[in-house]
């Protein structure tokens, strides 16, 4: 009994131990200052996400499956037993009948038709495939964080300009109830405002709302659960020519790993063409038990060709389907090209035409509150009504925030250019 309870102890401690492991391989990182950068966000993300692990066995998978490539052209050494029985016939003892053999056999492919060097080459390539995937799949995992990150820090724009026309309406409100009460404002003019300031109310609701909506996003990407003060990118780089941008879409991961699948297509045909080709492996058994007429050699070896004559039109059909495999390889390769020139040219010409809008609307932003403010005293004056105030005081928010969706619209453009020409992984 006690001995029972040891072994169940032992058990739940390998249990327990085990369950730590697991539960520590699969907890989210751990982010202790209180603000954040999007690269640090970038390697969170990358070490909680599940499907860039999926990626990374993926590529350990291939290299198991080379490994296997070349084993199969190494010899094969097996332990054979073998009991034989057959009919007797007149005249001939029953041991020669009734044989039993154990022997050591050596078996050596010698030619398969050249076809296990055109897998080998193909695994090798799958495994170049499979690594070019992972980088994809960061990729993937970058452009997913970066939507995420800079639609963040845009609505907490937004969120902060709306507060502050909040603000500004607020003080109206109560200045013009102030002037509705001593007779120097009409209380048209104070409903107005209230108007207003109930509909900013919604807005400001409606932003925090989705501001929610976005930190759900951000902590599955991310494994934090807890919001944090992002920072904001820092000034953008000069860009450099279209041309430059276009030169590095060779060395991109898309490109490689389609000419890698065009490759591949091509040792394919090559391969189901070899199938055609006759195979040549070597056999031999060196004895250790033996029966029968046999039983004083040792030994013996062979070596076997076959040659294929005829196999239904089967290989035909195989080669015609790798031909067309090999085609659409081609067509899609050619398609990414065009793709990604695309989306680097489209990329380019919004952000030179962000920057170029940049200083027109820090201008506008300016003459805006200079308005707003010089409308609030021509106010107190008599001059203006109060519904040019709450216009110039609209007219000044949503150039401010115009002007802050720009900056962060650029930078989040800028950084996927980066992204897409392989200056960021």
């Amino acid at each position: 009994m006690k001995n029972l309870k040891q072994k169940t102890l032992s058990l739940f401690s390998l249990f327990l131990l085990l369950s730590s492991f697991a539960a520590e391989g699969n907890s989210p990182p751990s982010h202790t200052g209180k603000t954040i950068s999007f690269d640090e966000a970038y390697r969170l993300a990358l070490n909680y996400s599940l499907q860039r692990q999926i990626s990374a066995e993926q590529v350990e998978i291939q290299r198991e499956q080379l490994s296997q490539a070349k084993g199969s052209l190494l010899p094969a050494v097996s332990l054979r037993m073998r009991h034989f029985r057959q009919d007797s016939l007149q005249g001939q003892s029953f041991a020669d009948n009734d044989q039993t053999s154990t022997a050591l056999n050596f078996s050596q492919p010698l030619l398969r038709g050249l076809r296990e060097y055109t897998a080998l080459g193909i695994a090798e390539d799958s495994v170049l495939r499979a690594e070019l995937g992972e980088r994809l799949e960061q990729r993937q995992i970058l452009f997913q964080l970066a939507r995420v990150y800079y639609s963040l820090l845009i609505d907490m724009a937004d969120l902060k300009n709306t507060q502050e026309l909040y603000k500004l309406t607020r003080e109206r409100v109560v200045d013009l109830k102030e002037r509705v009460n001593i007779g120097r404002s009409r209380k048209s003019e104070s409903l107005l405002a209230q108007s207003q300031l109930v509909t900013v109310e919604s807005r400001q609701k409606t932003l925090e709302r989705n501001l929610k909506i976005l930190w759900t996003e951000f902590f599955l990407l991310t494994g934090i659960n807890h919001e944090l003060e992002l920072i904001k990118p820092p000034q953008m780089d000069k860009m450099q020519e279209l041309g430059a941008y276009l030169a590095r879409m060779e060395q991109l991961p898309e490109i490689q790993r389609a000419k890698l699948e065009l490759k591949i297509s091509d040792q394919q045909v090559q391969l189901q063409k070899r199938y055609h080709y006759p195979d040549l492996t070597f056999d031999g058994n060196f004895y250790l038990q033996r029966d029968g007429v046999q039983r004083e050699r040792d030994w013996d070896m062979s070596i076997n060709l076959n040659f294929p004559l005829f196999e239904g039109f089967n290989v035909q059909s195989r080669v015609r389907e790798a031909v067309l495999s090999r085609n659409q390889s081609t067509h899609a390769m050619l398609n990414i090209q065009r793709q990604l020139e695309s989306e680097i040219r489209e990329l380019y010409s919004l952000i030179d035409l962000d920057l170029s809008r940049l200083d027109v609307t820090k201008r506008a932003v300016d003459l805006a509150r200079q308005n707003y403010q010089e409308q609030r005293r021509e106010y107190n004056l008599g001059l203006v009504t109060n519904q040019e105030v709450l216009q110039a005081l609209n007219s000044f928010i949503e150039n401010q925030q115009v002007f802050d969706r720009l900056q962060l619209e650029s930078a989040y453009n800028f950084q996927i250019l980066k992204a897409k020409v392989g200056e960021l992984q």
